[in-house]
């Protein structure tokens, strides 16, 4: 038997600006969640967030320009980072 949790949570989404990731992000905002996408491309990154707008969701998605296979963006993330736009 699977049980779900219906109480929101924040998801923190890599590579959450498309494919699986995309897809993954936008499945949660529609559960209710909170989603954080960390993402290389600032264009992919606004155009999550305008859909988030559109769908009326926007006070819970949030973007993180960072390419997190560099060792020195990893050291400088964090959820209340700076790099964080909305």
């Amino acid at each position: 038997m699977h049980q779900t949790d219906p109480a929101p949570k924040t998801a923190v989404v890599t590579g959450g600006t498309d494919g699986i990731g995309r897809a993954l992000a936008e499945s949660r905002l529609r559960r209710g969640d909170t989603v954080v996408i960390v993402g290389r491309d600032p264009d992919k990154g606004a155009a999550f967030l305008a859909h988030a707008r559109e769908s009326g969701v926007a006070d819970r998605a949030s973007f993180i320009r960072a390419d997190l296979s560099l060792l020195a963006e990893n050291r400088g993330y964090s959820p209340g980072s700076s790099m964080r736009s909305r």
